[in-house]
């Protein structure tokens, strides 16, 4: 199956989320900067120091990071995590910088410590981990599809907007009612935390370039199987 290259469209449409990025720290009174080194990996934190969740949220960061980690998948040497209450902040993944460099700017709002929508996998209750780590490891999921098939591919393949709800709905809530983007992001999520899927939902999965989620830790990252 061809998708349509429009390299321009995806150039913007990139800049407009880095850029969205970059304005909400901007918009921000007071944040507090710290670091963490996990598995070789910088992490910059950017808290909001209203964020009473804040500790939360970066217990989150760190567990999410470490399991990507452990798994091999390599994290952008630009990795940082916006940690905010501020209502109007979604959870969300931004892939690009502004020259198209490939990152992972990360924004936790506050709905991250309680599973964001309320109908994904970050919200089912007697799930593994807490609601935050979940939350951070889709919104990872979200960065490295991106990166997996590029930059063009990510903003302008009309299959990334298309909805398969057949699909989704054996993955969760979210992903049945949203686009094929929500449903790579919550089967990373899914896989992750120890969740198998069915041979349509892994093949659905490969076909539109959802990242490699191996065994074990030490070997290859993610890839376009």
């Amino acid at each position: 199956m061809s998708y349509h290259l429009d390299a321009a469209k995806a150039e913007r449409t990139q800049t407009a989320d880095s850029t969205l990025f970059l304005r909400r720290i901007g918009e921000l009174k007071t944040v507090s900067t710290s670091t963490a080194v996990i598995n070789g990996v910088n992490l910059k934190i950017l808290t909001d120091t209203r964020d009473s969740q804040a500790p939360l949220k970066k217990f989150a960061v760190q567990q999410a990071v470490t399991m990507v980690t452990n798994r091999g998948f390599k994290m952008p040497a630009d990795s940082s995590f916006l940690l905010t209450p501020e209502v109007h902040h979604q959870n969300q993944a931004f892939h690009f910088d502004i020259q198209g460099t490939p990152v992972c700017w990360v924004s936790l709002g506050p709905t991250s410590t309680s599973g964001g929508s309320g109908r994904g996998i970050s919200a089912e209750p007697g799930t593994r981990f807490d609601c935050a780590t979940r939350v951070t490891l889709h919104e990872l999921g979200h960065m490295f599809h991106a990166h997996n098939v590029g930059r063009t591919r990510f903003y302008t393949d009309d299959r990334m907007k298309a909805k398969n709800p057949g699909i989704g709905v054996q993955v969760s809530g979210y992903a049945h009612q949203n686009i094929c983007k929500e449903i790579i992001a919550e089967s990373f999520l899914g896989m992750m935390i120890g969740r198998n899927y069915g041979q349509d939902v892994l093949q659905y999965y490969q076909v539109n370039g959802g990242p490699r989620v191996l065994a074990g830790a030490g070997t290859a990252g993610f890839g376009i199987l």
